[in-house]
């Protein structure tokens, strides 16, 4: 569960023919397993030089002894078996060495025991031994440190298998079938093909008028949604204007008169004069 959740990786199978390590390494990082033999080569060739040891490997019997490997292993391949004798076999000192190659903590999950060991990219301090339990945790708190860590699965005894990272596929919409039956599967890529323009086309060119039309089908949707009500509303209150005019018109008489008692109306600007009616 934690390999498929937390750390997003899939166990790899590799040969076990004394090379299982060099192997799982090579499947962690699509190179073949004598390539990984040639950077361990020269990493052992540079610590010689430089008079450097890793706090796991002291011996500079085994630094000769890496540095001077046989020259036909350079040319083994992936899948194809090589075998060696027991002590010519990979360990936590090959692990270590190259954590420090690829300046990354190697992780080792250790299914027998339910231990995990951290091989830290310095090479100045021995394995780290965790419960697996614990391991999400040390996983997180290198992933936040922008530090991911690399896997590998050992069954306790005498083999190594690699853990890849999974990568996530694209996913492409699929093309719809003909109503008469299915279509070929050249017939559908070139749909495929066709449809991935047409939309690299609109979003390029016609943007604007993608974006005109989405506004006025947007504006036609709330006056439909909209419509019945404000239409109601309109002819209810037209209805009660016409009841109510004869009264508003009443009610503006009177007030005409209250602000004019001589009966004088102003239009564009003169003054007319009606007469009082005199008569009793």
């Amino acid at each position: 569960m934690f390999i498929l959740q937390t750390a997003k990786c899939r166990v790899v199978g590799v040969h076990p023919d004394g090379h299982c390590l060099r192997r799982a390494l090579g499947k962690n990082h699509n190179l073949h397993p004598g390539q990984i033999i040639q950077y361990m080569r020269n990493k052992c060739n540079k610590m010689i030089q430089q008079r450097k040891k890793m706090k796991v490997e002291s011996s500079e019997e085994w630094y000769e002894t890496t540095k001077n490997r046989p020259v036909k292993w350079n040319s083994i391949k992936s899948n194809e078996p090589e075998t060696c004798s027991v002590e010519q076999w990979g360990g936590l000192n090959e692990i270590q060495l190259w954590a420090m190659i690829i300046q990354q903590t190697v992780i080792v999950l250790d299914t027998m025991y339910n231990m995990a060991s951290l091989y830290t990219p310095t090479g100045d301090e021995l394995p780290k031994k965790i419960d697996m339990t614990d391991i999400a945790q040390e996983h997180y708190k290198l992933i936040r440190n922008n530090k991911r860590p690399e896997y590998m699965v050992y069954n306790g005894m005498n083999h190594y298998n690699g853990m890849k990272r999974q990568i996530k596929s694209i996913s492409r919409p699929r093309a719809r079938a003909a109503r008469s039956g299915s279509e070929s599967p050249r017939t559908t890529k070139t749909k495929n093909n066709n449809t991935e323009e047409t939309e690299t086309h609109d979003k390029s060119v016609g943007n604007n008028e993608q974006v005109k039309c989405k506004q006025h089908r947007a504006r036609f949707a709330r006056s439909v949604q909209t419509g019945k009500g404000t239409l109601r509303q309109r002819l209810a209150s037209l209805a009660r204007s016409r009841q109510n005019k004869p009264k508003k018109r009443r009610i503006a008489e009177k007030q005409a008169k209250s602000q004019n008692p001589l009966g004088c109306t102003q239009n564009a600007g003169f003054r007319t004069f009606h007469p009082p009616d005199l008569r009793e």
